[in-house]
């Protein structure tokens, strides 16, 4: 059966929408599990290099230009929407070849560089992990690409359900691996690389027909289709992704430095708290996946937009608030060590009230292929992030982390928030839009009610 549909009704949306939050839900339970192991048998410096590890893994992963997957994946479903299919196949099979070339390469040029520069400074037990750790360059573009073909044609409730069991068998491998190799870095990336390895066969055996059918349709020609895009909007859209991957892995070499590499451990643990309270609403995903089938210029949903965004505000704010007991109690109880996350993470938290407006703001912002606006919000955070890092560590030590990420990301909201406005005033948000009356109180319930019949029809079907 296909999975290509050129448009969703309502009931498929929430469907989906149900679907993929409780897959996010339950695989963000998995990776907690997942990261509890981890965290419990190495110790806050063998965590610190991992995760240092894997940040230079993703300086050299930028010159994929991973950040062209959003843009792609927003063209393809336009295409499919306007029932132009040939088109979405040779925009997909196009950027395949692309990317895997880079990929290639630039796996390439990373065992060149520890085979030849960081060969002088570690050993080589160290050096062997490094050179293991780069094929996670290739699997990662695998792994991008596949994502990039579910979410496009809409299909996220079979990803979600692929997902899920893909994470209880990553759980399973972790355990396996580290009951025969003993727990440590090596036994980590080795985990990484078979349960990639496995959910990308996952992908392609429920793909493989839509796939097939695509290939197809492709024609080579050396006038690709993507370098238009590339040359118009697009090109916002790598520059964005390269600024916003140098600093979330560069942060880490940064934080190393003024402090120390316990100290990227301590900043993990609270970051990855932060990111599971944040990913347990999946509202951008299902935004960034959808948005492009149902808005265009002269309708952009209004009522939508300031009514979701209204639910969603209240829900991130009682979550975090959950996220604050739950976190204080894990982390007393099983990870003593790490007590000093929990100041970072009560801090850090905080931008959760700003949540419900950045999906929607975010959103609208890149299916109206407003990149350029997108681009010049990431340079801006590169800048302050390294700037308020810099002051507020030397003036508070540990907690100046928490500082800068709240900071910055409030200021970031407001400026994305202040252009979208600007080019669509009709988006604007009143105090009187955050505000609930009774009958928006049983909407809500009866909205709640129709994602868990979308959820168990979906179950059924």
């Amino acid at each position: 059966m296909s999975l290509i549909k050129a448009d969703f009704t309502k009931g498929e949306i929430l469907g989906s929408g149900a679907w993929y939050g409780a897959s996010t839900i339950f695989m963000r339970g998995i990776a907690a599990l997942n990261t509890f192991v981890v965290i419990y048998f190495l110790t806050l410096y063998e965590y610190g290099a991992f995760k240092l590890l894997l940040s230079l893994v993703g300086i050299f992963q930028v010159f994929v230009l991973s950040g062209l997957d959003g843009i792609v994946r927003n063209e393809i479903a336009q295409h499919i929407k306007n029932n132009h299919e040939k088109s979405a196949a040779q925009l997909f099979f196009e950027l395949l070849l692309v990317q895997g070339l880079l990929a290639t390469t630039v796996w390439l040029l990373l065992v060149i560089t520890i085979k030849f520069y960081f060969i002088r400074f570690y050993p080589d037990n160290f050096i062997n992990i490094m050179l293991l750790a780069s094929f996670t360059i290739l699997l990662n573009f695998l792994n991008d690409l596949f994502s990039l073909f579910y979410r496009g044609v809409g299909a996220i409730a079979l990803m979600s359900k692929i997902n899920s069991v893909i994470g209880v068998v990553k759980l399973m491998v972790l355990v396996t691996v580290f009951w025969w190799l003993s727990p440590g870095i090596v036994s980590i990336i080795v985990v990484i690389i078979i349960s990639q390895l496995i959910s990308h066969v996952a992908y392609l055996f429920f793909a493989r027909h839509d796939l097939w059918s695509w290939w197809q349709f492709y024609k080579f020609d050396s006038q690709f289709s993507i370098w238009q895009i590339i040359k118009s909007y697009g090109r916002w859209s790598i520059f964005t992704n390269v600024l916003a991957s140098l600093l979330s892995n560069g942060r880490n070499y940064i934080i190393k430095f003024l402090i120390s590499t316990e100290a990227v451990a301590i900043w993990s643990v609270a970051l990855s708290m932060t990111s599971l309270l944040y990913s347990l609403i999946p509202s951008d995903k299902i935004l960034s996946i959808f948005l492009p089938y149902k808005i265009k210029f002269g309708d952009l949903k209004v009522e939508y937009y300031r009514l979701y965004t209204k639910y969603l505000t209240v829900a991130y704010t009682s979550l975090m608030i959950i996220g604050w007991i739950g976190a204080t109690i894990v982390i007393t109880v099983f990870f003593p060590s790490y007590k000093a996350s929990l100041h970072l993470f009560y801090l850090m938290s905080l931008v959760s009230m700003l949540s419900g407006v950045n999906d929607f703001v975010a959103s609208y912002l890149h299916t109206l292929r407003h990149q350029k606006v997108i681009f010049y919000r990431t340079l801006q955070k590169n800048i302050l992030a390294v700037t308020f890092m810099v002051l507020f560590v030397s003036l508070f030590g540990y907690i100046g982390l928490a500082f800068e990420y709240l900071l910055t990301t409030t200021y970031l909201v407001m400026f994305s928030y202040f252009s979208l406005v600007r080019l669509h005033p009709e988006l604007r948000l009143t105090r009187a839009n955050f505000s609930f009356s009774k009958s928006e109180w049983h909407y809500l319930v009866g909205r709640i009610s129709d994602m868990i019949s979308g959820l168990k029809s979906s179950n059924h079907s």
